[in-house]
């Protein structure tokens, strides 16, 4: 994971909060994608333009887990909302691919 790394949300995906849990829609392929709390505060941060980088560092003060911990679980989410297509990833120039 590039820490300098940045996540977009594409235009043909919407998002709505439920509680403490959002709900992504990809209107482009009409397929739902379920958020849970931690998730939910990832997508703020996302949505906010934060850094890889940034958006662990916030976990961390925000959550009482290990960094690793908290590592892991951020490139498990962000590999797989890239995966669904649900974000895109963007660098600053210079820096290596996510």
């Amino acid at each position: 994971m590039n820490p300098d790394g940045r996540l977009l949300i594409p235009v043909h995906v919407m998002a709505r909060q439920l509680g403490a849990e959002t709900v992504l829609l990809d209107v482009a392929k009409g397929g739902y994608f379920g958020l849970d709390e931690v998730g939910t505060r990832i997508w703020q941060l996302v949505g906010e333009g934060r850094t890889l980088g940034e958006i662990q560092a916030q976990l961390c003060e925000e959550y009482e887990a290990d960094a690793g911990r908290i590592q892991a679980d951020l490139e498990a989410l962000v590999d797989e909302l890239l995966d669904a297509g649900l974000v895109t990833s963007s660098r600053q120039p210079g820096a290596p691919p996510t």
